[in-house]
């Protein structure tokens, strides 16, 4: 599959970007992903690990991830406006179903589970997890990317941080985003998540996890 063919070790490629450290949680993700050829520096020696991403930004990694592991040799190339033959591939293989959307808006973490849930054929997020329906603490499976981020969870791609909360309406960082591609096309470097065995009942309404 197209996962076990991006499994490989990935060259430390990092090395070339002043603002990944050697010790950064993130560091071999930004190698892996880089290797793979989905995700790249904002520049030969930047990667901006802490800048968020765009919808269009998004839709091209979903676009790319897609034509990656199928094979299907996509040879992308930016059109007018940059983003929109990624949005065309995207629209045509049901990863996106509208384009009525502001493609320069930074992305919520809400929307970008709902692309990347779709990026790949559904075989490829096999459950790992135990997530039952409204165990999330502030995202209840009737949320309007409920079903995503569940499946997301499920297959141990995201997790949300210490207490499993996934904050829908924050922005998300690269530094994030090149841990998410490497957990979608490397299945061994998915994650294991615990504690949502039973729906969330800690005494607050959902949408209440700290700092949201």
């Amino acid at each position: 599959s197209g996962a076990s063919a991006l499994s490989g070790s990935a060259s430390l490629l990092s090395t070339a970007f002043t603002d990944v450290s050697a010790d950064a949680w993130y560091r071999g993700d930004v190698d892996t992903a880089v290797a793979m050829g989905v995700i790249s520096g904002r520049s030969e020696t930047t990667f901006a690990p802490n800048e968020n991403i765009t919808l269009a930004e998004t839709i091209k990694l979903a676009a790319v991830m897609n034509s990656r592991y199928s094979g299907d040799s996509t040879n992308f190339s930016n059109g007018d406006p940059w983003y929109q033959p990624y949005v065309d591939y995207a629209l045509k293989q049901n990863i996106i179903q509208t384009t009525n959307a502001d493609f320069d808006a930074i992305v919520t973490r809400e929307s970008f589970a709902g692309i990347f849930a779709s990026a790949l054929p559904d075989s490829a997020y096999g459950a790992i997890n135990t997530v039952v329906n409204n165990s999330i603490p502030d995202y209840p499976i009737a949320s309007s990317r409920g079903t995503a981020v569940y499946k997301l969870y499920r297959a141990g791609i995201i997790c949300g941080d210490s207490s499993r909360c996934f904050y829908p309406t924050r922005p998300i960082s690269r530094a994030e985003v090149a841990a998410i591609v490497t957990r979608m096309m490397n299945t061994q470097a998915r994650k294991t998540v615990t504690g949502l065995s039973k729906p969330y009942d800690g005494g607050r309404v959902y949408g209440g996890c700290e700092g949201d």
